[in-house]
């Protein structure tokens, strides 16, 4: 079973993101957060292998949440996979939110 975390402020699009998740059996979404800061404590104590992302959460946007987790001196490896996702209909994103783009698929 994968493990989920859903991060993302508006309480509706976070349940229509688990609802969505939990329709494959093999996903299981653990825990939901508000902001990238309440996700980093959990992950200090936990393991997940998708992290689903709201790009614009209060404290810690998208830029700033996927480094963090990446990071070895962060000792969160195996690092999860991330998802990031906005509800904005004018999102832009001024730089890649990852160095290594090698595994984003684009359309």
């Amino acid at each position: 079973m994968y493990k989920v975390i859903i991060i993302e402020d508006d309480p509706m699009v976070a349940s229509i993101n688990k609802q969505y998740v939990e329709l494959t059996s093999s996903f299981h979404v653990e825990a939901t957060f508000k902001n990238g800061i309440l996700a980093l404590q959990y992950l200090q104590n936990c393991t997940v292998d998708l992290i689903i992302l709201d790009y614009y959460t209060p404290q810690m946007n998208g830029d700033e949440f996927p480094p963090t987790t990446q990071r070895p001196s962060a000792g969160l490896y195996p690092a999860a996979s991330p998802i990031i996702s906005s509800n904005h209909l004018n999102m832009t994103v001024s730089k890649p939110p990852w160095n290594d783009l090698r595994n984003v698929r684009r359309n």
